[in-house]
């Protein structure tokens, strides 16, 4: 879903713009790094990621990640905005 994607591997979900593509060498029943990508590149030759999941529940963000309710839990750890 979206412009300029590039998607290989089975099962993953890449929507957005001008991905980068990290599953070009798998064969397309197989899985990839990532069940999801989203792209935020602006063209053909300038290709980003905004976010990947990995299938073991691992994201990366490429900007600031925002708590919505104001507040972050990581593990045990609550980091509350001020």
């Amino acid at each position: 879903m979206g412009r300029g994607i590039l998607a290989h591997g089975r099962a993953t979900h890449i929507f957005g713009e001008y991905n980068v593509d990290s599953h070009a060498n798998v064969a397309g029943n197989t899985r990839g790094t990532y069940v999801e990508i989203v792209g935020n590149g602006t063209g053909g030759s300038a290709r980003s990621n905004a976010r990947t999941l990995d299938w073991n529940g691992n994201q990366w963000v490429a900007g600031n990640l925002v708590a919505a309710g104001g507040s972050l839990t990581i593990g045990s750890t609550t980091i509350t905005e001020a």
